[in-house]
């Protein structure tokens, strides 16, 4: 929110230049309500008055939680869920390509080039880290804070993940995970995943956060929690050149009349790839191989509301989303930090 042509094309040279062949850049906006904790700090100054003061606390707190799992009451059918946004960035390769000394220094150029552009940032830690998996893991719909967190040095993170027992039943058009806790709670949520069928003619960065809260539009926010997660990983870019080069031969040679009634869109693919060719070879474009998904995390009475949201978003942006189908379970593991 608040970018301007100047941090677009910052970002775009940190990816075209500072993305080494073999190197994955994962972006993740994660939304959720587990602000318990955060809500109770607020109020914690009438807290300490006691008396009256911490009565009408306590019915502020309830009033808000209910407002994280349940949404503000209006008459607009506005999705007014009281939530918290945070934005990962995790950047990995195969332990083959770059040593731990390496991937530190070359964590050291991105944090400058972030500070250039004018972004705030802090390191994640292990614990934050841990956290934040977990609530993609364990997606308790009723949860009002993120899980206590034990990390041994020990042992590898995944026991750090574990929480309680979770089944996942894997379905074409969703993922279904029934939760248990510590304490023996059980919970059920909807995992369902969604990708891009079309892109608009011309779409600027400043206009991401209208897919899911969209200020002059607030009814199309999206009324649960979610993840929408970008993946680019780097290549070499004289191969895709030539593959460029190559698919701008192949489909001007094969135009004949027949082709063309069966694509119709052969002569525009042409058009582009040459194009990417060109300017490519100008050093103003970089080809990277991206994998993008949006994650919805609701219940069975809200799923097909959360999805229908969804899609009428990007719809009013120029984007086609849908439902994936068949490749839940694999595209869920795909968002995963490192995958």
């Amino acid at each position: 929110i608040g970018a301007d042509e100047a941090m677009v094309k910052s970002l775009a040279g940190m990816l075209q230049n500072k993305l080494p062949d073999g190197m994955d850049c994962s972006v993740m906006l994660f939304k959720h309500h587990r602000i318990a904790p955060q809500i109770a700090h607020g109020l914690q100054p009438m807290f300490d008055k006691g008396g009256i003061y911490r009565e009408l606390a306590e019915l502020s707190l309830e009033y808000h939680q209910k407002a994280s799992l349940e949404g503000y009451a209006n008459g607009r059918n506005i999705p007014a869920r009281l939530g918290d946004y945070k934005l990962y960035l995790f950047f990995s390769c195969a332990p083959s390509l770059f040593q731990k000394p390496q991937m530190l220094e070359y964590r050291e150029a991105l944090e400058s080039e972030l500070r250039v552009a004018g972004l705030c940032f802090v390191r994640l830690g292990v614990g934050e880290f841990v956290r934040f998996v977990k609530a993609i893991l364990h997606p308790n719909p009723k949860a009002l804070s993120f899980s206590d967190v034990y990390v041994d040095e020990e042992f590898p993170l995944s026991e750090a993940l574990m929480t309680g027992n979770t089944l996942y039943e894997i379905d074409d058009n969703a993922v279904t995970a029934h939760l248990s806790d510590e304490q023996g709670l059980h919970a059920k949520a909807k995992i369902i995943n969604c990708q891009l069928e079309r892109l608009p003619e011309q779409f600027a960065l400043w206009q991401t956060p209208d897919f899911f809260a969209n200020l002059l539009r607030p009814e199309q926010g999206l009324p649960c929690s979610f993840l929408i997660s970008l993946h680019v990983r780097g290549v070499s870019q004289e191969k895709m050149l030539a593959k460029a080069k190559s698919k701008t031969k192949s489909l001007k040679s094969n135009a004949n009349a027949i082709q063309t009634f069966l694509n119709p869109n052969m002569l525009d693919e042409a058009r582009d790839w040459n194009a990417v060719y060109e300017q490519g070879t100008k050093g103003h474009v970089a080809l990277l191989p991206c994998f993008y998904n949006l994650t919805l995390f609701a219940d069975d009475k809200t799923e097909r509301e959360a999805l229908a949201c969804a899609i009428g978003a990007y719809r009013y942006m120029g984007f086609e989303l849908r439902q994936s189908r068949a490749t839940q379970w694999i595209r869920y593991l795909a968002v995963l930090p490192f995958m």
